[in-house]
């Protein structure tokens, strides 16, 4: 439950999302791999978090979710062609390249939102 006090999520929270945002585009890169290349289906992050509850999902059952999600996040990562291109909904015109290195700068990125909530409560 520990939160940076500049942050909208606990540890437990980003966990969680991390878990589904890597999920999200391993579906989308298994599509793609497919041979998927319409418009991909956005989604809220915050309207997710809202309907899975993660609010309260155990952290133990966030870090299982996530070591799968990862696991198939590489798996289907490793399956593209990164110049296959396909419609991001926000970012307009987007190579496989670029979703592999966007997703992963996010997991990057909440790695560290946990680490500084970590940080705040030393």
């Amino acid at each position: 439950t520990l939160r940076h006090p500049a942050l909208g999520w606990s540890i437990g929270q980003y966990v969680c999302h991390m878990s589904d945002n890597l999920r999200i585009y391993s579906e989308r890169f298994s599509g793609i791999a497919a041979g998927y290349r319409r418009s991909l289906a956005p989604y809220d992050q915050d309207a997710l978090a809202e309907a899975m509850r993660y609010d309260i999902v155990p952290f133990e059952s966030s870090l299982w979710a996530l070591r799968r999600s990862a696991n198939d996040w590489c798996d289907t990562a490793d399956a593209l062609d990164p110049t296959a291109a396909v419609l991001h909904p926000e970012r307009g015109l987007q190579t496989a390249l670029d979703l592999i290195l966007s997703s992963a700068h996010d997991a990057h990125h909440h790695v560290w939102d946990v680490r500084r909530s970590i940080e705040a409560h030393r």
